[in-house]
């Protein structure tokens, strides 16, 4: 136990403020975890459930339970998921849509000579300093 006077004071202090994190950190475990089930179960309201998360997320952060990088980690991550689920697979392009290499070489050579013209008529504005 304590001896010193402001010691105990800070024993309390510290009691107190343990049990409002753990009270703020428990909410933030049961958002996700909402999240979580209602994004593995495909609910209709998922994305309103994965927001309500986030911005339970975003207030524990800003309280300091949790540090940013955590939160913004955990919010990623949850997007992610939800993004995924939400999205059937991406149809693969068809060949025709596809733009050759022949093109895209074309067009690099076009813009590397005009930024060569650009440079050269720059060279050739500018003045020439003279030796007196």
């Amino acid at each position: 136990m304590a001896n010193l006077k402001n010691s105990k004071k800070a024993i309390l202090v510290n009691e107190r403020n343990r049990r409002r994190n753990q009270t703020i950190k428990t909410s933030y475990k049961t958002a996700i975890k909402n999240a979580l089930t209602a994004i593995s179960e495909n609910t209709e309201n998922a994305a309103e459930v994965v927001r309500t998360s986030c911005r339970t997320i975003d207030k524990t952060a800003a309280k300091g339970v949790i540090k940013k990088q955590t939160a913004s980690r955990k919010k990623s991550n949850l997007m992610t998921l939800l993004n995924t689920v939400a999205k059937p697979a991406a149809k693969p392009k068809k060949a025709a849509e596809k733009a050759s290499p022949v093109k895209k070489t074309a067009a690099k050579t076009k813009a590397k000579t005009e930024t060569k013209a650009v440079k050269e008529d720059a060279k050739a504005t500018e003045p020439t300093e003279e030796k007196a």
